[in-house]
């Protein structure tokens, strides 16, 4: 359990470190000559920058709460989905596409990981948590530079799936939408994961083709 609890620290403080940047920019941008007459431009700095701190309160307080054990049961339970929704993908890939075994392989591996790191509480040793932590940080600090700044543009319910690392969108969340994450594969392969409160669904989709759906369930199969 301290293994996820260390793990969902360092995506909230990765998560300060990035709000913290931009707001920075931000601020340097509204100080810039060049836009300092545009009041259209300025506004929606101002606003995202609000938007910023009412985040940076909320993580704050989600620290609280990591610190106290209230969130362990979501963290399994996360963690849990996770490791499934990869496992299904991966069978259901096998299936469709034959190309995909490399990928298959990976996936397999990260699935393995988390479930043997996490299938009792004393297994865990430093080295271990540690190790997790490290590979948190550098799969964290390969994410490019086109998908961070996508995803500043996309609602939090809507992001990227990264070498098994959820990014979520800065904006507030649609009302009434499922999440929607996208996940690039190799081949110029996307896979599309829609979940909502009754139902997960998993797309694929080449280039400009038409996506075709791959795997569904339903909320009885996925309690």
């Amino acid at each position: 359990m301290e293994s996820l609890r260390i793990r969902e620290k360092n995506i909230i403080y990765t998560r300060l470190r990035e709000i913290n940047t931009f707001i920075s920019r931000n601020k340097n941008s509204m100080n810039n000559t060049t836009f300092a007459q545009d009041k259209f431009f300025i506004q929606k700095l101002v606003e995202k920058n609000e938007n910023f701190l009412i985040e940076i309160d909320t993580l704050n307080h989600r620290l609280l709460c990591l610190e106290k054990g209230l969130l362990d049961k979501e963290l399994m339970d996360t963690l849990a989905n996770n490791a499934e929704n990869m496992e299904n993908s991966k069978k259901k890939s096998e299936l469709k596409i034959n190309i995909k075994k490399e990928q298959n392989l990976k996936d397999k591996v990260i699935i393995d990981t988390f479930y043997k790191n996490n299938r009792n509480d004393n297994y865990n040793s430093e080295r271990n948590m540690q190790k997790e932590t490290d590979k948190f940080f550098k799969f964290s600090n390969s994410i490019s530079d086109n998908i961070k700044r996508n995803l500043s543009d996309m609602p939090s319910n809507k992001g990227y799936i990264w070498k098994g690392i959820w990014c979520f969108g800065d904006k507030q969340p649609e009302r009434n939408k499922p999440l929607i994450m996208f996940e690039k594969l190799r081949d110029g392969i996307m896979k599309i994961h829609e979940i909502d409160s009754t139902s997960r669904k998993i797309y694929e989709k080449k280039g400009k083709d038409k996506k075709i759906l791959i795997h569904s369930e339903s909320k009885v199969a996925l309690k």
